[in-house]
């Protein structure tokens, strides 16, 4: 869910570059925790698991088949992200906490 939600905001942001007459180059990258989302982006075909989907999540697909956006793999212990998710313990916060505040400077 998290993922479509980029999504959505991604193609808000493609389109207002568009309007700025900006385009990009490379796809917008969307760094995925959740193997499953990725493979599930990566593999058109429909199963029996997946027919219960809404149509957005099949949106997020087509916009990865048509390269407008990437998703790449990311570790949970890498991911900035889960400092403001989930709770984390003494050292693993500190470590993100560190890497999150070199990224903001």
């Amino acid at each position: 869910m998290a993922a479509c939600a980029a999504a959505q905001k991604s193609v808000w942001l493609l389109q207002l570059l568009q309007e700025l007459s900006c385009t990009l180059i490379n796809p917008i990258i969307i760094f995925e925790d959740n193997k499953a989302c990725i493979a599930f982006t990566k593999n058109p075909s429909n199963h029996q698991r997946t027919k219960h989907i809404s149509v957005r999540y099949h949106f997020f697909r087509d916009l990865v088949q048509r390269e407008l956006l990437q998703l790449r793999p990311i570790l949970s212990e890498d991911n900035l992200a889960d400092i403001m998710t989930k709770p984390l313990d003494k050292k693993s916060f500190h470590r993100l906490m560190g890497r999150f505040m070199s990224v903001i400077a």
